[in-house]
């Protein structure tokens, strides 16, 4: 089951355009088809359907780019670096932020310091938003709502 050496490798980008549901799993690592389009220098860009494993960290959504190394001769044979895509948490921290940035949600709604006076609605409201933009799953979004009336 080894896999031969790219022949002449260059470095790329593959934007993720869809995820399939995973068909296999073994702990932290899932085997996931995913939608690919392959960018890198030189070659045409071109889209790809493929099946992946993949560590549940790096567990992709569509929209994100991954670097990626592209066989020249055969641009359907390539290589992921998962090591070098964001993870998981890093794609839910900048997708908060940017909702922040563009005025979803005011900065000081922030997670209050322990023991603080919290404002409920405007923490319900915050976690329902985060959930609407799609950062935080109907699981993440559940434990949070949980959390915010006390229920955890």
């Amino acid at each position: 089951m080894f896999r031969k050496k790219l022949k002449d490798p260059v470095d790329g980008i593959a934007k993720v355009l869809g995820v399939g549901l995973p068909t296999e799993s073994q702990g932290r690592v899932m085997r996931i088809r995913l939608q690919l389009l392959i960018e890198a220098p030189g070659l045409t860009s071109h889209q790809v359907n493929t099946t992946k494993m993949v560590n549940r960290k790096h567990l992709p959504q569509a929209g994100m780019v991954v670097p990626v190394t592209v066989d020249r001769a055969d641009p359907d044979r390539f290589t992921i670096d998962w090591d070098a895509a964001p993870t998981r948490q890093q794609l839910v921290d900048a997708q908060a932020q940017a909702i922040v940035d563009a005025g979803g949600i005011a900065a000081d709604a922030s997670v209050p310091a322990e023991g603080a006076g919290t404002d409920r609605l405007a923490d319900l409201e915050r976690v329902a938003a985060l959930h609407a933009a799609g950062v935080l799953s109907d699981e993440e979004f559940a434990a949070e709502k949980a959390r915010v009336l006390g229920q955890d």
